[in-house]
């Protein structure tokens, strides 16, 4: 599955797994649009 920033359309990562589109945002879109909650938000997801 290809994941697609919804802000800025940059690929985010690439599992062949799946076949398709999904969409998220990318840690510089988080930081720039949510720069209050982007660390934390950034720290949980490195953590799973």
């Amino acid at each position: 599955m290809i994941r697609i920033c919804s802000w800025c359309n940059s690929t985010l990562d690439w599992s062949t797994k799946f076949k398709g589109k999904t969409h998220g945002i990318c840690p510089n879109c988080l930081r720039k649009h949510f720069p209050d909650e982007a660390e934390g938000i950034i720290w949980a997801m490195a953590r799973c």
